[in-house]
């Protein structure tokens, strides 16, 4: 999560979710893929979308190595830029 791989609502939907559920995450448009729709995933224009999604593990990121958060917080920038 957090590395722009996911569309906008499916990053918030994830964060509500916690360890050991399953879900089935519903996105209109434009929390989704939008008008330009996808390619990769195969996603027409303006559709709703819907993820299945279960929570099989959790690592909060204070229990991350030094190594992992720099790694992390390098994303984070380079998607802000």
């Amino acid at each position: 999560m957090g590395d722009g791989h996911l569309p906008e609502g499916l990053e918030k939907g994830l964060e509500k979710i916690k360890k050991g559920q399953h879900a089935i995450v519903t996105l209109e448009s434009k929390y989704a893929y939008g008008d330009e729709g996808s390619e990769n995933p195969p996603v027409p224009k303006g559709c709703k979308v819907e993820f299945e999604v279960t929570i099989n593990d959790v690592v909060p990121t204070y229990q991350l190595q030094l190594v992992d958060k720099l790694k992390a917080a390098e994303k984070r920038k380079d998607q802000v830029r």
